[in-house]
């Protein structure tokens, strides 16, 4: 090949480079990447870096087309770049998830948000959403199933049978036990632990818990799907993120359950960077812990229909501060339940001097794992007996 077929072969591959950077979000990564993805700052991270890639390979063939060594050398360093890239991500993977890494099924079962085979609308307006009954399938690497009533539990009949003590558990993600197999949750080790100083009497523990619910959605919990279930007593998990006051168009608009994504293509690497405390340090240099008077207002007023359901149904409500470990105590909730006549637990004394990464499901989420709901339940368990709220 001459000189001018290679000048001219060189200009048409810069070119289609260039092109082809250009289209890579349309066409390139589409049989790979759904668009419901984009609103990730991984995958945008992800996709910018792929089109710049492409460009600047594309830039520098029309550029240096009769500079043989420079173009050589920049192609190796882009290439360098790249390969370091992907021996980076696949190695934190290794670490962070193990075999499961290696896995496309698995790796794509780690996601936070509706699926629908999961989650579907709900005729209740404030649930907006809620659990699918009788699904099968992986989320967040562990096997997830629900009853014939669209509950993470056992196939329990509504009617509660004679001589048992029922005990209803409302919560979001932290007591559904994301990532953690069914019977290792904080309610079903709860149950273990009750029935094992208490094996006369049969004790259940019934899991209401959906990821992402709110305070206001655990109230509709409570007045459209518990009392069928006859509870004996009803704990709620409360959370930090239940301090923020949700828009009302979030309860007004139909919900829309998206497609999964597929996570596997996801930058797993950039997710556990932002979990370093550096990273959260120098990210969040001044992110205040106080509540805005918005907020103030709208627990002050769920809670005052909590005391109102208390009353009404004469079944004992219990407000289980479920701390991240590391965290704070949560003195405004506690005021606020000692106002309302609620009973009210903190676990953040159960994490004092621990690392908290050591309760985390894994590397890149830091939802309690199973070490850390054996620790709500202990927590709990003499907490309900010094108040007298288990059968004697």
């Amino acid at each position: 090949m001459n000189a001018s077929s290679r000048s001219w072969l060189t200009i048409t591959l810069g070119v289609v480079l260039i092109g082809l950077g250009i289209l890579a979000n349309g066409w390139l990564l589409w049989p790979f990447l759904r668009p419901d993805i984009y609103s990730e700052n991984e995958f945008k991270c992800l996709i910018t870096l792929l089109d710049l890639l492409l460009i600047a390979l594309g830039a520098i063939l029309l550029l240096t087309r009769r500079r043989l060594a420079l173009r050589k050398n920049l192609f190796l360093f882009c290439f360098t770049l790249l390969f370091t890239g992907v021996v980076a991500e696949f190695v934190f993977r290794c670490y962070a998830f193990g075999a499961a890494a290696l896995s496309y099924r698995k790796m794509n079962s780690i996601y936070i948000g509706g699926w629908p085979d999961f989650f579907q609308p709900s005729p209740v307006p404030d649930l907006v959403y809620e659990l699918k009954p009788n699904a099968d399938a992986l989320f967040n690497l562990i096997p997830l199933r629900t009853n014939a009533q669209g509950l993470r539990e056992r196939d329990l009949p509504p009617a509660k049978p004679a001589d048992t003590f029922r005990i209803a558990v409302v919560g979001d993600s932290f007591t559904f036990g994301q990532g953690v197999p069914a019977e290792q949750t904080w309610p079903r080790v709860l149950e273990r632990l009750i029935q094992k100083t208490d094996p006369p009497r049969r004790v259940e523990c019934l899991n209401f818990g959906v990821p992402g619910y709110c305070l206001r959605q655990y109230l509709a919990v409570l007045n459209h799907k518990i009392l069928p279930y006859q509870p004996d007593l009803i704990l709620i998990g409360f959370t930090a993120n239940d301090h923020i006051h949700p828009p009302d168009r979030y309860f007004r608009e139909p919900v829309q359950i998206s497609a999964p994504p597929r996570p596997f293509f996801r930058l797993f690497l950039f997710s556990g960077i932002k979990q370093i405390p550096l990273y959260q340090k120098l990210t969040h240099p001044r992110l205040s812990t106080g509540l805005s008077g918005e907020n103030r207002r709208y627990l002050a007023g769920l809670f005052e229909q909590l005391h109102q359901f208390q009353a009404q149904s004469q079944i004992p409500l219990v407000a289980v501060y479920l701390a991240r470990p590391g965290g704070r105590p949560d003195f405004f909730v506690h005021s606020l339940a000692r106002d309302h006549h609620l009973k009210y637990l903190d676990t953040t004394p159960s994490f004092a001097g621990q690392p908290p990464r050591q309760y985390h499901i894994y590397l890149t989420d830091n939802h309690p794992n199973a070490p850390a709901h054996q620790r709500y339940a202990q927590s709990l368990l003499p907490f309900l007996r010094q108040h007298h709220l288990l059968p004697p």
